[in-house]
């Protein structure tokens, strides 16, 4: 592994993550359903506006949906972590065995998760809590197979896994810049389509540059939703080196590590 920081953490990312390009593809395949669902559910709720509070119903069945689509995108995330552990330890491509999650692990993770969830939404509007329940939600994750089953337990590991906490308060702050950055690149490819279309193929575009537009709110939402998608892998990765390094600490493997590196090095 690279320095010991924040950079570190995503360099180490992005290496893992360059040479898992079908694990990626899992992780966004059973992501994607929640993330989309969601979307729909916010663009809804700003297009209904005051009149929400008489959609109870359509809200509920959405709602429902929506979860169901989340706990299995957490199966996802939970095999995309392991291939990512994986990659930190070995040269090796990942095999198929990774998608065996043990139920433990599986069960660690999804215990921790909800907890995690239900105080986001119950803090939703402190404006401060949510970001780090994000961090934690994250960390549910990677921090899952040494978990067990209660919540308890699970959301012990999470706390055990955050190591140094400056660390990942400044890799937050660095996701935080990096979202926007990839909303306005996805902008720009997208208006770069539109254009190839109205002038290459010819196509008729016309009323899709409103569609398009930063001040369309469905428009926003889903430009927000995709580079956080994007983002997702590189973000597991770095929370996942991150967990490690703490667990190498806490085990005395990182001096062991180390002491090889000498033996290599003489």
């Amino acid at each position: 592994m690279t320095e010991d920081g924040a950079l570190g953490l995503i360099d180490d990312a992005a290496d893992a993550v360059g040479r898992l390009p079908e694990w990626v593809g899992l992780l966004w395949l059973t992501a994607l359903p929640a993330r989309l669902l969601l979307a729909f559910f916010c663009i809804r709720l700003i297009q209904l506006g005051s009149d929400a509070v008489h959609s109870g119903d359509w809200a509920r069945r959405i709602a429902w949906l929506l979860l169901v689509a989340w706990l299995a995108s957490l199966w996802g995330r939970q095999v995309f972590v392991r291939a990512c552990r994986h990659a930190f330890q070995s040269e090796r491509p990942a095999s198929r065995a990774l998608l065996r999650v043990p139920a433990r692990e599986m069960a660690g993770h999804l215990a921790a998760a909800l907890a995690i969830e239900a105080l986001f939404w119950a803090l939703l509007l402190t404006f401060v809590a949510p970001p780090f329940l994000l961090l934690a939600a994250g960390l549910a994750a990677p921090a899952a197979p040494a978990g067990g089953p209660g919540p308890l337990d699970s959301l012990r590991e999470v706390w055990r896994g955050v190591g140094p906490a400056f660390r990942l308060i400044r890799l937050l702050i660095l996701f935080g810049i990096a979202v926007p950055i990839a909303a306005l690149n996805l902008h720009f490819f997208a208006h770069g389509v539109l254009w190839l279309a109205g002038g290459i193929a010819s196509l008729d575009v016309t009323g899709w540059d409103g569609v398009l537009a930063l001040a369309n709110p469905a428009y926003a939402v889903l430009l927000f939703t995709g580079a956080c998608l994007l983002l997702e892998p590189v973000w597991l990765a770095a929370l996942t080196a991150h967990v490690e390094r703490v667990r190498a600490r806490g085990t005395g493997d990182d001096l062991r590590r180390w002491f090889a590196e000498l033996r290599v090095g003489a």
